[in-house]
C-alpha cells in the first residue's frame, strides 16, 4: 500500500470545456485516459489522453547541479494537425534549457564553407565596432573581446 506522502491520481473518463478562439464555438472534449504521480522527493509523472487526439506525458526528477536542487523534465506530446497527420514533439529541460526535438519543427542550416563563417564573424565585429553596445561605456571599440590590438 503507497505512504500517505504520495499522491497518485487515475482518471479514466472525464470532460473539459474548451473554447475554440479559432472559430469561437465551444465544446466539451471529454479525457480518455489520465494519470498523475507525485512522490515526497519531489519527482513526478503524468500523462493523459483526450477524446480528440491530444496526448501529453511528462515526468519530473530531483537533481542536484552545484549546490541546488532542481527539477529536470522531460517528456512528449502529440496532436492531430489541421492537415489529418499525427505530430508527435519529445522534449527535455534542465540545466542545458529547454530543448525539442521532432521531424516537423525547422532544423538550424548548417555553413557549408569555412570562408562564409569567418566572413559572417567578420561582418558581426564591424557591426559591434560601428554600433557599440551601451554596457560598454558607449566606446567606438565596442566589446573588448572584439577590439583589434597592435603589437
Amino acid at each position: 500500500m503507497p505512504s500517505s506522502d504520495v499522491r497518485r491520481g487515475r482518471q479514466e473518463k472525464g470532460e473539459a470545456e474548451v473554447t475554440n478562439e479559432v472559430g469561437g464555438g465551444t465544446g466539451v472534449i471529454g479525457t480518455v485516459r489520465s494519470f498523475s504521480d507525485l512522490q515526497p522527493t519531489g519527482d513526478f509523472s503524468y500523462s493523459f489522453e483526450t477524446e480528440n487526439g491530444i496526448k501529453q506525458e511528462a515526468y519530473g526528477e530531483s537533481r542536484s547541479i552545484g549546490e541546488a536542487e532542481v527539477i529536470v523534465m522531460r517528456g512528449s506530446y502529440e496532436f492531430i494537425g489541421d492537415d489529418g497527420l499525427t505530430y508527435v514533439v519529445e522534449w527535455e529541460a534542465d540545466e542545458k534549457g529547454f530543448r525539442a526535438s521532432a521531424p516537423h519543427l525547422p532544423k538550424p542550416v548548417e555553413i557549408p564553407f569555412a570562408e562564409q563563417v569567418s566572413q559572417i564573424f567578420f561582418s558581426f565585429r564591424l557591426k559591434l565596432h560601428d554600433n557599440p553596445s551601451p554596457s560598454t561605456g558607449g566606446s567606438r571599440g565596442g566589446s573588448s573581446a572584439f577590439r583589434r590590438t597592435r603589437g
